[in-house]
């Protein structure tokens, strides 16, 4: 994940990097502590947060954006999401600093 591109690059396994894919706009403006932070799911899906613009984005194997997301199934919107994982249930947790605590956002299309 590239902060001040902003796009993630992936590598083949020779190690020669792959076309880069573009974040949308303004979801990784650089500043103090607020790299995207990634994780992956059971069908290597990348999960992204993007601290500047409040959204995780939801990324297929080879980087299309399948989805996005800011607001969790409870109706908490996402400050500052930083740290993430997915969950063998398929949601997806933030931990978000503005909020101070740790976000259930559910599952991402």
């Amino acid at each position: 994940a590239d902060s001040v591109s902003p796009a993630l690059h992936k590598f083949t396994a020779p190690g020669p990097i792959a076309a880069p894919e573009p974040i949308p706009s303004g979801g990784w403006n650089p500043g103090s502590y607020l790299e995207p932070f990634l994780a992956l799911d059971a069908q290597c899906n990348l999960y992204a947060t993007a601290p500047t613009n409040a959204q995780v984005y939801k990324f297929d194997p080879t980087g299309k954006l399948l989805g996005q997301k800011g607001t969790s199934p409870k109706n908490i919107i996402l400050k500052t999401p930083t740290g993430i994982t997915i969950g063998s249930d398929g949601n997806v947790y933030v931990s978000d600093t503005g909020l101070q605590g740790v976000v259930n956002m559910g599952t991402i299309p």
